[in-house]
């Protein structure tokens, strides 16, 4: 009877140590698999936020260099100003544009540099978590996008920088080659009798502008006007299209007139801008004539006000 009991009793503690040694395994696999889902949560996160955090990045240096666009439109404006003005005038004021154009094409230069850092960081992150490289497409993208457009502003900046270089004398010089030019046809016309009505033809188209006014909305639907330097539909800047000339089809929408007679343009509303390189500083608001249009502009300075441009394109502002 002891026998029994003593081998009832060893059986008893056999299994409980193979039990206990079981229960002594499955803690030890279960405490290495939660180590491991830790530390994967570990290292979601930190690419979740490392993620995060270039996204937000690349939404300040898309909202910045649109910024850009506008401002160096802006300046484009400027420079065309400053070839009209005299030399006594000119030189302080092409001093402060050129000042204007280094500071911003400095910080295009730091925006460059940040899109190739951002290519770096997004290999990285991508080397780092291979299952999450597909999320990282977008802000791939984003960056190719980003650095096409600093490109181009870099581009633009050094040819208003060339621009600007640009002295009055030259433009005096391409002045004296029209006027030449209308001597010649007026001894051509002695010498060859050449018809009153050619010389006519041949002034005409000299003194000849054409202007229109209208919205955003009518201008852009004609296809008169269109945004420029937009980035993931963010920022841009409106702009006259670049195929307009005297054969332009879209002539048919703007108003023609002589520049020598006609310093009147009519306007239907009040508050305006100009799309086109036109100064703003030549013209003036007046009330126009009651059943014909309620605003006019009058051009005190027709000569250096179309000397831009002979398309002028103003909106509703």
């Amino acid at each position: 009877m002891n026998t029994t009991r003593k081998f009832l009793l060893f059986g008893f503690f056999v299994v409980a140590a193979v039990v206990a040694g079981t229960a002594v395994s499955l803690w030890r696999v279960r405490n290495e698999q939660a180590k491991k889902l830790d530390e994967a949560n570990k290292q979601l996160i930190e690419f979740n936020a490392q993620k995060d955090s270039l996204t937000r990045n690349l939404a300040d240096a898309t909202k910045f260099i649109s910024d850009v666009y506008v401002e160096v439109s802006n300046i484009s404006g400027k420079v065309a100003v400053s070839n009209t003005l005299e030399k006594i005038d000119n030189s302080n004021y092409k001093a402060q544009i050129a000042e204007q154009l280094q500071v911003i094409g400095g910080m295009v230069d730091d925006y460059k540099s940040q899109m190739q850092g951002a290519e770096q960081k997004i290999a990285l992150l991508k080397q780092q978590n291979v299952a999450y490289a597909g999320q990282m497409r977008v802000l791939e993208e984003t960056v190719a996008q980003l650095k096409g457009v600093v490109k181009t502003q870099q581009e633009r900046i050094i040819a208003l920088t060339d621009e600007l270089e640009t002295t009055k004398a030259e433009r005096d010089q391409y002045k004296r080659e029209a006027l030449s030019k209308a001597k010649s046809l007026i001894a051509k016309e002695e010498e060859l009798k050449v018809t009153t009505e050619e010389l006519t033809e041949t002034t005409s188209k000299l003194n000849t502008a054409y202007y229109i006014a209208g919205t955003v909305d009518e201008l852009s639907s004609k296809g008169i006007i269109e945004k420029k330097g937009k980035v993931l539909f963010l920022g841009g800047a409106w702009q006259p299209v670049a195929n307009l000339s005297d054969s332009s089809s879209l002539l048919a929408n703007f108003k023609k007139i002589n520049i020598e007679k006609e310093k009147i343009l009519l306007l239907p509303f009040q508050s305006y801008k100009f799309i086109s390189a036109h100064n703003p500083n030549f013209v003036e608001m007046g009330v126009g004539e009651v059943g014909v249009s309620p605003f006019v502009l009058k051009v005190n300075k027709p000569d250096k006000f179309w000397s831009q441009s002979k398309f002028l394109i103003i909106v509703e502002w």
